[in-house]
């Protein structure tokens, strides 16, 4: 009746963390299974909290409950093993994802610098800097700035004369 009302924790766990659709599918009682997981919303994939972390599933398989295992599977429960599978291959993405990012990101920095140092030449400035954070600096003449190097040394010649 409570859990019909929505009024009982269906996923509460007792002492070695069984919740009470583990022990319906320990047992093979097809009926309370359904009951637990259609009408009260009963976590399929509750692992225990000693031992071996194993799900409803897993008590079902053990138990060789054909139908109850299937009636799990339909809703979507895993075994523990599959649960330890997809966290490995979650953990494993991560990983991935984080050396990439980590092996990209000197190349991302020197492309942005290079971008930089196009950009200043375009002004007429010209300052790169190297990938160890030492600044080399680069000196770009632009046509002014052969001009007034030409009038420079024109004003030096007329002044040894």
């Amino acid at each position: 009746m409570l859990l019909n009302e929505g009024r009982a924790n269906i996923n509460l766990q007792d002492s070695e963390g069984i919740t009470a659709l583990h022990w319906a599918c320990s047992a093979g009682h097809l009926e309370a299974i359904h009951l637990l997981v259609s009408a009260g919303g009963a976590n399929v994939n509750m692992m225990e909290a000693d031992g071996e972390m194993l799900t409803p599933l897993d008590y079902a398989i053990i138990g060789g409950h054909q139908e109850v295992a299937q009636l799990l599977i339909e809703n979507g429960a895993l075994s523990i093993s599959s649960i330890r599978e997809l966290a490995a291959v979650m953990i494993q993405k991560c990983a991935r994802g984080f050396l990439a990012r980590r092996s990209v990101r000197p190349l991302m920095q020197r492309a942005r610098e290079e971008e930089r140092a196009r950009n200043l030449r375009r002004e007429g400035a010209a300052v790169a800097s190297s990938a160890r954070d030492e600044p080399d600096v680069v000196v770009v003449r632009t046509p002014e700035s052969a001009a007034s190097r030409r009038a420079r040394e024109e004003n030096r010649a007329k002044a040894t004369r």
